[in-house]
């Protein structure tokens, strides 16, 4: 409890301020007697968050920009059991629980596009062509979500929806400036017709990363999205998103270019009242490549993906209705180096998926949904998900849920092959030494989840509080285990110290249990408080392998204030606690930390032009490390701040 304390009377202080405001607009109960939040993510269904089968977790607009956050990744420290650390200046991890620095077992989309990579999984948050300012809100299913997605939403699935043109019209120009070289700038354009909507989003960003790394940022960045209204029953939106410049990777000279690009088509079909058609198609694409003097050969890797997906929206009659499905996707990697061979890789698969929603009462509501899928790496699979709501009021309800779901092995874990010449000592001289290998007999990581959850809403006092308890349980857990390397039935060691090989295989399993909850008070309307808390129990039962016992921290806990002071100048505040732990693959782990950020921003007209300027101070209890304990992962004291005109 002493953590909080300085959070407390911070609230405390503020508290009476806000009460005696005389621009700050008072809710009253009829603002919160208004429907829930609704949700897509959780079953792919338009439904209140109330109604839905998961936790979900949702980061609206009011809260992004009260937030005063201008990183997407900054964001998701909102989020109750949501890890957010710093690899590097531009490589962020972004996890929920079992933390790795790929976060492999969690799905992450924009738009319903997944962003997952093929080549090593999880996400580059820093190729993804995204603004803050261009984000409606972002959906967080905190559990397996693979009844919906499929296989690698296993932890969780993040969706981020991006705004709709019509919501942005005219101009925007965006200025960021902080310390360590850090410069943005962006520009927004919005604006069309009846018919057809354009927005359009141009950015420059330039980062001098860590303070004790070299791990510079220079970014352009393209994004577009058209939507087109073809007749009272038929809708066509377009998105292009690109984004290219090199990443610092090391040491002096040596960088990594960058070309990530992405296509995505969405067609929307009212047949009739009861039942919709949606068909989503895109292709994305990353390429990395070393462009310095002293670039490595690893970092030239490609990955590519092709999807296209239909899915059938049904009302059937009162209380009930479903949707189902169908995808096909291809995936192509490439890299000399990791795979040993210049050859292209080619990943497919697809799928079938259904969700049932039956309210049998009004206070009862079943949620049943099912995805099976075939991928080329490995046989067939289902994942199954069954949830019973009880709802005695329409601001409570209870839920109980059981699901599994898989973690498919990615190109790497089964056709990888990193393969080096050296010079042993004699008899034996030159020879190919294989270092890391794929393995073509690992099966998909299975997980199992059994889940107790509440959410609750009191009007009268502007009050809300989420509660999820869980028991899980993952099998077959893929990690690298090593070998000493022998050949001709001598063991080989270089300069004292055994040569190993590497090789990916099943380990064993983990146990984890434990508890999320989020608290949410907005006594104004420019004014809110979150609370969140997250702790984990894990029990590791793997055999070999490079997962240690605790793989996620014991608990996390954050606290945030978002307040409107007169004058309409708007104040942030946010502490972010994490317990120590050992990221997968980590042998000496990362300490325990905290984290606060303070911002205030400045509404006001320039002319007949709305602006702002805000100054933020990140991480004011100073240094820590973001991820890895090594001198070049550690994160320190940064200033930011930013301008914004619209016209």
């Amino acid at each position: 409890m002493v953590r909080w304390s300085s959070s407390i009377a911070l609230l405390l202080t503020v508290s009476p301020i806000a009460a005696s405001s005389s621009t700050t607009q008072d809710l009253t109960e009829s603002d919160y007697l208004a429907e829930p939040q609704v949700v897509l993510t959780a079953s792919r269904m338009v439904q209140s968050v109330m109604d839905a089968p998961n936790a979900v977790t949702v980061i609206d607009r009011e809260t992004i920009a009260g937030s005063g956050y201008t990183r997407v990744v900054d964001l998701f420290r909102l989020v109750p059991g949501m890890f957010v650390g710093e690899k590097s200046g531009w490589y962020t991890v972004v996890s929920h629980s079992f933390i790795d620095e790929w976060a492999r077992r969690m799905q992450v989309m924009i738009d319903g596009r997944s962003v997952y990579l093929p080549t090593f999984g999880g996400v580059r948050w820093d190729t993804l062509p995204l603004a803050v300012d261009d984000i409606e809100r972002i959906e967080v299913v905190r559990g397996p979500n693979a009844a919906s997605y499929g296989a690698n939403s296993v932890t969780g699935s993040i969706n981020i929806i991006t705004r709709h043109p019509a919501d942005v019209p005219g101009r925007k120009l965006e200025i960021i400036g902080g310390d360590h070289g850090q410069r943005e700038a962006w520009f927004r354009w919005g604006g069309g017709g009846d018919q057809v909507q354009h927005r359009i989003t141009l950015g420059r960003r330039e980062d001098g990363g860590l303070k004790y790394a070299q791990d510079d940022e220079r970014s352009n960045i393209l994004d577009y999205r058209g939507d087109i209204r073809v007749d009272a029953r038929q809708s066509l939106s377009l998105q292009v998103g690109v984004v290219e410049g090199t990443r610092g990777d090391g040491a002096v000279g040596r960088d990594q270019k960058v070309d990530s690009h992405s296509l995505q088509v969405d067609y929307s079909l009212q047949l009739d009242k009861d039942h919709d058609l949606l068909v989503k198609a895109f292709g994305t694409g990353l390429s990395t490549q070393g462009s310095g003097p002293a670039s490595l050969p690893e970092q030239n890797v490609t990955g590519d993906r092709q999807h296209i997906e239909v899915q059938f929206n049904n009302q059937h009659a009162q209380g009930l209705r479903s949707t189902v499905g169908a995808y096909l996707r291809e995936d192509t990697v490439r890299s000399q180096y990791w795979f040993n061979t210049g050859n292209d890789l080619k990943v497919g698969s697809g799928g079938v998926f259904g969700h049932l929603e039956w309210r049998l009462s009004p206070h009862w509501l079943l949620n049943a949904g099912v995805f099976h899928e075939r991928y080329s790496l490995v046989n067939d699979k289902t994942s199954p998900h069954l949830a019973l709501n009880w709802q005695p009021s329409q601001d409570h309800s209870f839920r109980l849920s059981m699901s599994s779901a898989y973690r498919n092995p990615v190109v790497f874990e089964e056709k990888g092959d990193v393969a080096q010449s050296v010079t042993l000592p004699r008899p034996i001289g030159p020879v190919t030494i294989h270092a890391i290998t794929g393995n073509q007999d690992i099966v998909p990581e299975y997980f199992v989840s059994r889940e107790i959850g509440y959410l609750g809403r009191w009007p009268s006092l502007h009050v809300s509080l989420d509660l999820r308890l869980f028991d899980e349980h993952l099998d077959n857990y893929i990690g690298l285990t090593a070998n000493q390397l022998v050949v001709s039935g001598i063991p080989i060691s270089l300069g004292g110290f055994p040569v190993k090989i590497w090789t990916f295989g099943n380990w064993g399993g983990v146990d984890q249990t434990g508890c999320e909850a989020q608290f949410k008070w907005q006594p104004l309307a420019h004014t809110q408080v979150i609370a969140n808390y997250a702790e984990f129990h894990m029990d590791s039962h793997v055999t070999s392998g490079d997962i240690v016992q605790r793989t996620a921290p014991s608990h996390m806990e954050g606290l945030h204030m978002m307040h409107r002071l007169p004058g309409q100048v708007d104040v942030n505040v946010s502490q972010y606690w994490v317990a120590s732990f050992c990221p997968i693959g980590d042998s000496c782990g990362t300490p325990a930390y905290r984290r606060l950020d303070v911002g205030l921003r400045k509404h006001f007209k320039l002319g007949d032009f709305p602006a702002a300027a805000g100054l933020q101070y990140l991480n004011l209890h100073g240094n820590y490390y973001g991820f890895y304990q090594h001198s070049e992962g550690i994160v320190d004291q940064r200033a930011v701040l930013d301008f914004r005109l619209e016209f």
